[in-house]
């Protein structure tokens, strides 16, 4: 049975208990996955702050990619107080069952669209709030390439988040970077079970 990436993060923090600072900055910059996902929620509306993008405002448009269960978690974590939001992926039974069930308790309407250009452009052209487009993809598919204009990119996977100094990450948008300030506050919060609990919540 293949191992979920949440025993493999337990495994990870359990072990960098006993290792030094310098050993976890290195390890971190060395990783391929992104080890601030668990924190994507208060990460996001930092960026929004500094863009003067309101939450009621934020439309997040999610390129699913070759792990689902990250993008499951990413919605979980960004609904709440959402008035729309849309997923791009070949796997829409996936997230059926929270669709429906945070329809039913809140309302939010979120939209899955098979993973294919027409479906993103066709997104990209609404107007009905500010649109966000998190990829979630590892190699270059649907977005190769495309430019985004005046739409916010955040890719999870395709470029390194990396620390800025001891407290701070350099979070990729488009081409940039946005300094994201005080990570390590961030990190003092419960992450393991927030993450466990909404991988393992079926209603």
């Amino acid at each position: 049975m293949r191992r979920n990436f949440f025993t493999i993060l337990k495994e990870k923090l359990f072990f960098r208990g006993h290792r030094g600072e310098k050993d976890i900055l290195q390890e971190e910059e060395e990783e391929e996955d992104n080890p601030y996902l668990p924190w994507i929620r208060e990460i996001v509306e930092r960026v929004l702050q500094e863009k003067n993008i309101s939450y009621r405002d934020f439309f997040p448009v999610l390129v699913d990619g070759e792990e689902p269960e990250k993008t499951l978690f990413t919605v979980k974590e960004l609904a709440p107080e959402l008035n729309r939001m849309a997923i791009l992926t070949d796997d829409d039974a996936y997230f059926e069952n929270f669709r429906d069930t945070i329809y039913e308790n809140e309302g939010l309407i979120i939209e899955i669209f098979p993973r294919e250009g027409e479906n993103l452009e066709s997104l990209m052209q609404r107007r009905d709030g500010e649109i966000v487009i998190l990829d979630f993809e590892k190699e270059q598919k649907l977005i190769n390439g495309r430019l985004f204009g005046d739409k916010l990119y955040i890719p999870i996977f395709k470029r390194k988040w990396e620390r800025v100094g001891n407290i701070d990450i350099a979070v990729p948008i488009g081409y940039n970077t946005l300094i994201i300030r005080g990570i390590d506050k961030i990190k003092q919060q419960p992450v393991l079970d927030k993450f466990e609990r909404a991988f393992y919540d079926k209603e």
